[in-house]
């Protein structure tokens, strides 16, 4: 079943127990700050940055999974985002 990529988000978060405001900005604007953010991770390599130019892309380009070749398989998913519940 197809999510708009904010309803999936805000899907995830809420089954996170995570509490956030999701706004939009440009993908360069975007890009700025994450590739900031990757920059300092090499001064303190044992942290991971908050945004990176990866998920920036991930976040800004339309995807479509499909998952019927693993189903095909045999693969069960756990959990969807249609039935994952938010955290209690």
């Amino acid at each position: 079943m197809p999510f708009p990529r904010e309803a999936a988000i805000r899907r995830v978060l809420d089954a996170h127990g995570v509490r956030a405001r999701i706004g939009h900005v440009p993908r360069p604007i975007a890009c700025g700050p994450a590739g900031a953010a990757e920059s300092l991770e090499r001064w303190r390599p044992h942290t991971t940055p908050g945004l990176t130019r990866y998920a920036v892309d991930q976040l800004s380009d339309s995807v479509v999974l499909d998952v019927s070749r693993a189903r095909s398989r045999g693969w069960t998913p756990r959990q969807t985002l249609a039935t994952c519940a938010p955290a209690g």
